[in-house]
């Protein structure tokens, strides 16, 4: 779990499909897949835009 000023804000988890990392947005968290580089880059790209 990651917390960016006091609030929970990003983790990582494994599911049965693949891995995924959820983020805050709002009250609520979206979930992306980061299997692959592609996946991987585009979660990063939506990271930094947020912070």
């Amino acid at each position: 779990m990651f917390y960016y000023k006091s609030q929970a804000f990003l983790h990582f988890h494994e599911d049965p499909v693949g891995m995924f990392a959820d983020l805050r947005s709002g009250a609520g968290w979206v979930r992306f897949p980061v299997d692959t580089a592609d996946q991987q880059r585009d979660f990063m790209r939506t990271v930094r835009s947020r912070l």
